[in-house]
């Protein structure tokens, strides 16, 4: 049995990659390896932190092992016990990871090194390898790309990491971006998964919906306990101290918060819906950074004619989003203006693959290959430029009152079975690994 370290981003971080990682560890313990898996994620910042209970723990647990020994997967966690100040302060992350990693690879016989995102897993796993003499396999983030490598500091860090790398994974999308920023030499690292895994099988049509209690009750303690959201902790508990009407129709929203997320068009559309009194219900799922979740909310709080309409809460753990988009009657997926051009957006085949309504820009699905079979009002509601805000209104009111969601849904559902059928039932990267 291979012994694998895998330093990643992992439940309960919000967002594709800590979700991908779920998968590549199923699939891992599938395929016979025995993971180490080394992450910070236990320690985010609560607007990337999902609210949890430890069922669901327990859940992706059991997802991620299921019909085989939990003993091929330990999760080692960084010691938050002792608190560790000093002066300018931080987290630490690099260092504490590496000296971890250390204390995993001396007391266990690690074969292989692989580092999720560059920032700092991908730094720490190339010099593990390069102080043990183990191969180091690395994997990109979308924002490693096309943001942070693009300070000066940072990019001296990643080509030194990626100079010290055995191989480094490379798609059609960033293979230029690769070579353009760290140089044409890195050719011979780079190597290319084949295919593409199929979405999880919890994203189907006959998933339950969500208990939406339970996350209204988890939300609420989070809004409660944390200084995340000061000063809007009080305004939030009110805005979401009320039950959802189950016969009214309900319009979900999920993922990072931001402008060009669509996050403030969103608002402006529903404002105009009130205004024409069409009836809905909106809840969002709002993963965010600081700065943002405050403007944002700001935002939100003064277009007070919404909010007895609304419901704003922190992220979800990744196996309960089927179950939150089987609740929606039409989720939207509005990301324009986005700066990273090679980034994939996975929402639009989830919400398509549990036959819920997607109502998604037409940015959201540039780079995706289901772009030519998404017809608008057939089996999705396509917006040009969510930035128009009386067209993505007007879109959503024709929608409603339509009444042929359900319809659009499965039409939609349809889609996302005909490119399952292309699809890989193994991560792609376990292909790479052997």
């Amino acid at each position: 049995m291979k012994n694998l370290l895998l330093i990643c981003k992992f439940f309960p971080v919000e967002g594709g990659v800590s979700s991908a990682t779920i998968l590549f560890v199923k699939d891992l313990i599938k395929n016979g390896f025995k993971v180490h898996l080394l992450t910070n994620s236990f320690e985010s910042e609560d607007g990337f932190k999902q609210i949890y209970d430890n069922d669901d723990y327990q859940e992706v647990l059991g997802f991620v092992s299921e019909g085989y020994s939990n003993k091929n997967l330990t999760i080692h966690k960084l010691d938050s016990k002792n608190r560790i100040t000093h002066i300018p302060n931080s987290p630490i992350y690099a260092e504490r990871l590496f000296g971890k990693g250390i204390e995993i690879i001396k007391n266990n016989k690690i074969n292989l090194i692989f580092g999720w995102y560059y920032q700092p897993n991908g730094f720490v796993s190339s010099m593990l390898g390069n102080y043990f003499n183990i191969p180091v396999i690395i994997n990109n983030a979308g924002s490693d790309l096309g943001r942070l490598s693009k300070n000066e500091n940072l990019f001296h860090s990643y080509k030194w990491m990626i100079d010290n790398a055995t191989y480094i994974i490379s798609r059609d999308l960033t293979y230029n971006v690769l070579v353009e920023k760290f140089g044409k030499e890195i050719e011979s690292k780079l190597v290319f998964p084949k295919g593409k895994r199929k979405i999880a099988s919890v994203f189907n049509p006959n998933v339950e919906k969500i208990n939406f209690n339970k996350i209204l009750r988890l939300s609420l303690e989070r809004y409660k306990e944390s200084t995340f959201y000061e000063p809007y902790n009080e305004k939030l508990i009110k805005l979401n101290d009320k039950k959802l009407n189950t016969d009214l129709l309900v319009i979900g929203m999920y993922g990072k918060c931001g402008e060009t997320k669509g996050s403030w068009d969103v608002v402006k559309a529903l404002q105009q819906l009130t205004q024409k009194n069409v009836d809905f219900q909106f809840v969002y799922i709002m993963p965010s950074f600081g700065r943002v979740a405050k403007a944002f909310l700001k935002f939100v709080f003064t277009h007070t004619e919404i909010l007895d309409k609304i419901w704003i809460l922190p992220p979800i753990p990744y196996l309960n989003i089927p179950k939150f988009v089987k609740l929606c009657d039409i989720v939207l997926c509005l990301e324009r203006d986005f700066p990273i051009g090679f980034h994939n957006v996975s929402i639009p085949f989830e919400v398509l693959s549990v036959g819920t309504c997607l109502c998604v820009s037409e940015e959201s699905i540039k780079n995706s290959s289901i772009k030519k079979h998404l017809l608008d009002g057939i089996n999705s509601l396509i917006i040009k430029d969510p930035k128009n805000i009386y067209n993505l209104s007007f879109k959503i009111e024709e929608a409603i009152s339509s009444m042929n969601l359900k319809e659009i849904g499965m039409r939609g559902y349809e889609v996302s079975q005909y490119f399952n059928k292309y699809l890989i039932d193994t991560d792609p990267l376990i292909g790479v690994i052997r």
